[in-house]
């Protein structure tokens, strides 16, 4: 069995994002970027979320990072052993105003949905499970409201695309995050003192590049297991598993940098 399964029935893994959680609710703690979920409306601000956030951070800041706690059943899940890699993903969902052909490099979003969040550099998927494009943004017309982007990227094909195909906008992609593991003292019953999984943490600290422009995205931790002897692959977990990702919102301020 592998780290999210126990052999119980009705007992899966348990994500808290920002690690601190009371009844389902958010506990209001500054240092960690939380109570964003304890309210109806969410954050606020530009680009606000449809739904409730998991997290809120200002525009350019780097702190609080990112965490979730993770436990099943039996408590918190065991991530120390050797060959355990974490990497984080964060995107927002656009779809084409027009259609756009294999040879075009200049795209427009539905509606504007997603050009204020749009930067130089990131990397727009098609929605699509089989053969997606990717493309690379290199320059953005605030005029126009147009995005010229760099077709067949990262060795993908550019392919003919209809109007209102979807599309994830990656503001980074497989970027390295920290597995924490709280250890705590434990006193036994001879005397002896022993150290215990108390918690386990995955963490994401951020760059003012990767909170650079305002709006609500989608978060995903990607934890891997590497073989020590062939440096291949043995299993992936992504988290979380109930939704596409977490709802993170960055938020607009008039003292953030340009």
């Amino acid at each position: 069995m592998g780290p999210w399964s126990n052999g119980r029935t009705g007992c899966p893994a348990v994500f808290f994002p920002n690690a601190y959680i009371s009844r389902g609710d958010f506990m209001l703690n500054a240092d960690i970027g939380v109570g964003c979920g304890s309210g109806s409306g969410g954050c606020g601000g530009s680009g606000a979320c449809p739904s409730p956030p998991d997290f809120c951070i200002k525009r350019h800041d780097t702190r609080p990072p990112f965490r979730i706690s993770m436990s099943d059943c039996d408590g918190p899940i065991d991530l120390t052993e050797e060959g355990i890699v974490l990497e984080a993903s964060m995107w927002f969902d656009a779809k084409l105003k027009a259609s756009l052909d294999s040879s075009a490099t200049e795209l427009k979003f539905a509606d504007d949905i997603g050009f204020d969040s749009v930067r130089v550099g990131d990397v727009i998927m098609t929605a699509r499970s089989r053969s997606p494009e990717k493309m690379l943004v290199t320059a953005i017309d605030e005029a126009s409201r147009t995005v010229d982007v760099e077709r067949g990227h990262a060795g993908t094909n550019a392919q003919d695309w209809d109007k209102g195909t979807g599309l994830k906008v990656f503001r980074f992609s497989d970027e390295p995050a920290v597995v924490e593991s709280v250890l705590e003292n434990v006193d036994s019953l001879d005397g002896s003192v022993s150290e215990e999984l108390a918690d386990t943490l995955l963490v994401f600290n951020w760059t003012g590049d990767q909170t650079s422009m305002p709006g609500c995205y989608w978060f995903e931790f990607k934890i891997l297991k590497v073989s020590e002897e062939t440096d291949e692959v043995e299993w992936v977990k992504r988290v979380p598993l109930s939704s596409e990702g977490f709802v993170v919102n960055i938020i607009d301020s008039p003292t953030s940098p340009s």
